[in-house]
């Protein structure tokens, strides 16, 4: 079902201005926000809906949205974040688990507490992508697949001084699913704009079956093996104060491994072949000062590997 369709035919929406610009255009104003006409033109067809779509919730409610996010929030510490001037809060996916901007120039982004997702500057398409996004069960079936678990196991096998996750707790499954769903939004979005074919977890499952791939993660978790782990100052003092661990307890969970890196590698992998620039700007996106050398040393494994 297309995606105007379902909005019509399940959700009820029948495109027709709920509020008018002008009244919206004074709510964003009391709050000292200044949205382009182009989010408006957008906003009063979907002003305070809540729209289930298949495997995610969009919601706009904007009185909502403006009191858990105050001008001084959004346009000091995130703008700086996103390295632009002014942005204007507008919506929020997965009920409220990541929020939805737009800049002066309709550039839309999907920011959470770790991650940030370029959506382009098309409010409908926005739409489109995340109508399309990879469902949930698919992600479940990637992560259960014989395939992976396969590469899983031997990694276990080849690299036993690495620490791997031996007992399941209650939301493992649940936090991989939606790590990897994060992760597939945003680099699908990236794909979408560029109008290269998006991931599928189809494709995904065909490449951990490949012996490239597989020589590929070895050398990824071998210099994990390798690597020692420095924490800086301004490191430590977030993870003392802010995660609230000690830096040998930090240092034990992010040295711990379990399949969901596997299949973080995969999708790495399957990028690092078809689309690397994709990878890049993924990177970039994410505003990691190492981006550029994260993404070298990616692509010097992958050339190993293939060799």
């Amino acid at each position: 079902m297309e995606l105007k369709q379902y909005l019509e035919s399940i959700c009820q929406w029948d495109g027709r201005m709920i509020i008018s610009p002008d009244e919206l255009i004074g709510i964003y104003s009391k709050e000292n926000y200044h949205p382009t006409m182009e989010l408006i033109d957008f906003l009063v067809r979907f002003y305070s809906l809540q729209i289930k779509l298949p495997d995610e919730t969009l919601g706009f409610d904007i009185a909502t949205i403006l009191s858990v996010y105050p001008y001084e929030l959004v346009n000091g510490h995130y703008c700086e974040i996103l390295g632009v001037n002014g942005i204007t809060p507008f919506g929020e996916l997965g009920h409220g688990s990541m929020l939805l901007v737009a800049d002066e120039h309709n550039n839309i982004y999907g920011m959470d507490e770790d991650t940030i997702i370029c959506f382009g500057n098309d409010y409908y398409k926005l739409l489109v992508q995340v109508y399309n996004k990879i469902g949930r069960e698919d992600i479940k079936e990637l992560l259960q697949s014989d395939e992976l678990y396969e590469v899983w196991k031997k990694i276990q096998q080849d690299f036993p001084l690495l620490s791997y996750r031996v007992e399941e707790m209650q939301g493992d499954e649940e936090a991989r699913i939606d790590r990897i769903d994060k992760s597939l939004l945003g680099y699908n979005a990236i794909l979408y704009r560029h109008n290269f074919p998006v991931l599928s977890v189809k494709e995904l499952i065909r490449y951990s079956a490949m012996e490239s791939f597989k020589a590929y993660c070895g050398m990824t978790f071998s210099r994990q093996e390798e690597d020692d782990i420095v924490i800086g100052d301004e490191e430590r003092e977030y993870i003392l104060c802010e995660l609230e661990l000690s830096v040998e307890e930090y240092i034990r969970m992010i040295n711990t491994y379990d399949i969901l890196d596997v299949a973080e590698t995969l999708i790495e992998y399957y990028l690092l072949e078809n689309h690397p620039e994709a990878l890049l700007e993924y990177y970039k996106g994410q505003r990691w000062d190492n981006a550029e050398r994260l993404f070298d040393e990616k692509m010097e494994t992958f050339r190993e590997s293939r060799n």
